[in-house]
């Protein structure tokens, strides 16, 4: 009897992890391709020859909400390698530099739990304040078609109709909806602004926190990712590059890559969206009309005196969004001084020389981190990352493919496929468990039709 062929994962991004750990525990033969040398995808790191360490592409956070994230690094054993959070700290122009936070209190069920700390927010007056939990109010009363609704216009209007102050955006809406879209608030739907304000302010105290990873994105996704794969029979192959599908249906499909082939009878596609049409051609499977928005991502290493206050900030109204001391995440004696900045949304940025860039993160550094003043970082690292994440402009929900297609066994993962979730980690994940278990159902299913066909037929003499 012919062995089974395998079920092929393309991409080893968070996707396409989350769908060869479900498929592998499910007891299937599973390859999973990877053009790469190392798992994660865009949660990455590189080596820096000149530091010396493991340096993330760009710096991540999860928030408690993610559940299905949260499970997969369970799953992988890296749980405990992220560094939690319960207060949103941020730092506000104001006399020279204010540092406030909001959080949760323990003795309030959530949301309420969050009013305290509203209550005494130094950034915003008494009026922007009560206009900010106006308009929690009115996201914690749209729910279910009342939300989706909101998909066709932007959040900057929704927040224009909720008569929200000129710094009560500024202040507290557009520092949590950009960095969580990787989007401005003139361009994301209000429906996915207020899905995030849902899932975290209007959520448990447990779904409010955020975590940064006290280790490099390598280590947290990556490495452990190969063992825990290879543990449930997975053959993971790095630096192969799928260069084309083809065929489907009973056949099954044939793989092309740089170098040598693969046959097989189920495929999971987990690969950025562009990729799929050069990939997918002779399937005719296209690209959906998806839009990209950039993040721009620079590390500043510093002497070990230069230490940010309260290890993570959030800044408003400057070009820097957030400021991560690496040393308060990790612990590790090399990372202090060690600074690394977010800007997400970052279509004003992200082309002008990374001279430029690098003058501009610095100035706001300097501000809002005291000890780097009159400090000149000894080295700075700018990545840009053009195609960061999708747009989660008004009307993106209606281009996101579902994880099934019209292939029979050909099943997409990967964040743009429609989880309900924007462009997160959180969406990769689920979209991963989606593709595994649509095809698990499919394969089944084909099974089912041929074994019922193989009972009524009839031989004649």
């Amino acid at each position: 009897m012919e062995p089974k062929r395998p079920i092929v994962v393309v991409g080893g991004g968070l996707a396409g992890i989350a769908a060869a750990v479900d498929l592998g525990r499910a007891g299937e033969k599973v390859i999973l391709l990877e053009r790469r040398r190392a798992l994660g995808g865009r949660a990455s790191s590189f080596w820096d020859p000149k530091e010396e360490k493991l340096v993330d592409s760009c710096q991540h956070v999860l928030l408690g909400c993610c559940h299905e994230l949260r499970a997969l690094l369970r799953t992988l054993g890296s749980d405990t390698q992220v560094a939690w959070r319960d207060r949103f700290v941020m730092w506000a122009p104001d006399g020279g530099g204010t540092v406030a936070s909001l959080g949760p209190v323990s003795w309030l069920p959530a949301p309420l739990c969050f009013l305290p700390s509203f209550l005494v927010f130094p950034c915003m007056s008494w009026r922007e304040r009560w206009a900010v939990l106006r308009g929690l109010a009115a996201a914690a009363r749209a729910r279910g078609t009342a939300l989706e609704a909101l998909e066709e216009i932007s959040f900057e209007k929704w927040l224009s109709d909720q008569r929200q102050p000129p710094r009560a955006i500024t202040r507290f809406w557009e520092p949590v909806i950009v960095s969580a879209l990787n989007e401005s608030i003139g361009r994301a739907s209000a429906r996915a602004a207020l899905f995030v304000i849902q899932g975290s302010f209007l959520g448990t105290r447990e779904d409010a926190r955020f975590g940064v990873p006290a280790a490099p994105l390598l280590d947290l996704y990556g490495a452990v990712a190969m063992e825990r794969l290879a543990a449930l029979g997975v053959d993971v192959r790095l630096g192969a590059a799928a260069v084309s599908v083809r065929g489907a249906g009973e056949a099954g499909f044939h793989i092309a890559l740089e170098t040598g082939a693969i046959e097989a009878r189920g495929i999971v596609i987990a690969t950025p969206f562009e990729t799929w049409p050069k990939m997918l051609a002779s399937l005719g499977i296209g690209a959906p009309d998806l839009e990209h928005s950039p993040i721009v991502g620079a590390h500043f290493f510093f002497g070990p005196e230069v230490a940010a206050p309260a290890g993570e900030l959030a800044l408003v109204e400057r070009t820097a969004q957030w400021i991560f001391d690496r040393y308060a995440a990790t612990r590790r004696e090399e990372d202090r001084g060690h600074l690394a900045i977010v800007v997400s949304a970052a279509r004003a940025l992200v082309d002008r020389p990374r001279e430029e860039i690098e003058a501009a993160l610095l100035a706001d550094i300097e501000e809002a981190v005291p000890a780097a003043r009159g400090k000149r970082p000894r080295r700075v690292v700018v990545v840009k990352e053009r195609a960061a994440t999708f747009s989660a402009a008004p009307g993106a929900e209606r281009h996101r493919p579902a994880p099934a297609t019209a292939v029979p066994g050909l099943v997409l993962a990967g964040d743009a496929v429609a989880t309900g979730w924007p462009a997160t980690m959180e969406s990769a994940v689920r979209s991963g468990l989606l593709a595994a278990r649509t095809l698990l159902e499919a394969l089944a299913a084909a099974a089912s039709r041929r074994a019922a066909g193989a009972a009524t037929r009839v031989d004649y003499p």
